[in-house]
């Protein structure tokens, strides 16, 4: 409560060595809380998030000097996907992100939070500098897109990756499983028993198979199926490279 009496957050938990009331508690803002509330009534059982598609960096007084400005602050964007609502409202590479509604973000966290309270379906307005230059931009507020569709496929044929699930990376796949914005091929939703047993973890992304590329599900249902012994396997996990070798 604020000292008008006024809710401004929901307790969640509390950081406490006695195990009693004293210590530090955390709360979600209620303004947080109602959009939660919003989506529930309209039948949601997850809430669902505002998709940036961007990767940012907070900026420190190296990045600001290079940027010729005066003193830190913003977002530096890093890596936007082509289907995020910031790459449609002409943001780029290289921008600085100011404020979202007018207020200051000098944070991913406090980027999100932004967003979030606008809610799907609204747009935000975003200020950003390029080339020491002010912009303001309108962005629409959407979920990650499930384009190009993708679904899951159970792997049923025998092989490393029988009993696991697998699906072609897309931005809802992206989002869903915390992957690196510009992935791509095909990403693992479930491990069964003998995947795991082999290496393989979930949000695994196998790039390659004994050298070949593998671009999509077709492509490594082909694969899984046909009959090899020795099996050399390109992982993306972490985004980091990493090479699984086992025989079957």
């Amino acid at each position: 409560m604020d000292m008008s009496g006024k809710l401004i957050g929901i307790n969640t938990s509390i950081l406490t060595k006695s195990g009693g009331s004293n210590g530090i508690g955390f709360a979600i803002p209620s303004n947080l809380v109602a959009k939660y509330v919003e989506q529930a009534k309209s039948g949601n059982l997850v809430f669902v998030k505002p998709w940036a598609g961007i990767e940012v960096q907070e900026i420190n007084q190296s990045i600001a000097n290079a940027l010729n400005m005066r003193y830190p602050t913003g977002l530096l964007i890093t890596e936007i996907h082509p289907k995020s609502e910031f790459h449609h409202a002409g943001l780029r590479t290289g921008d600085v992100i100011l404020s979202v509604q007018g207020y200051e973000v000098n944070s991913e966290l406090e980027l999100y939070y932004r967003l979030e309270i606008r809610g799907v379906g609204n747009s935000a307005s975003v200020s950003f500098l390029r080339s020491d230059q002010k912009y303001l931009a309108e962005v629409s507020l959407r979920d990650a897109p499930n384009e190009p569709v993708s679904k899951l496929v159970d792997v049923k044929s025998n092989g490393p990756f029988l009993g696991s699930s697998i699906a072609q990376v897309n931005p809802k796949f992206i989002d869903d499983l915390n992957l690196p914005l510009k992935s791509k091929g095909v990403v693992l939703t479930r491990v069964s028993n003998l995947s795991r047993r082999l290496g393989l973890r979930e949000a695994d992304i196998i790039a390659s198979i004994n050298g070949a590329e593998i671009s999509s599900v077709d492509e490594l249902l082909s694969v899984n199926s046909a009959r090899i012994k020795v099996w050399s396997l390109d992982v993306i996990r972490d985004k980091r490279l990493i090479t699984i070798r086992f025989a079957i």
